[in-house]
């Protein structure tokens, strides 16, 4: 099994449920936070490997189901 920790993208324009997931989560994984989806757009397509993509449905100007479409 490989110790590498895994690396999760958050994504959500409500700055509450960022901080709620990034305190959740940070001890087990590395943690990128997306405002929106256009952030989230941005960090992927640098190359940036994520494990993980959990997103909001509901947000502006790209929103989840584009950004995972």
């Amino acid at each position: 099994m490989s110790t590498e920790r895994k690396t999760i993208l958050v994504v959500d324009d409500d700055p509450t449920i960022l901080s709620l997931l990034h305190k959740v989560l940070q001890n087990d994984y590395d943690i990128l936070l997306a405002e929106h989806g256009g952030t989230a757009l941005k960090i992927l397509i640098e190359a940036r490997h994520v494990d993980l993509l959990m997103t909001g449905i509901k947000m502006e100007p790209v929103d989840g189901v584009q950004l995972i479409g």
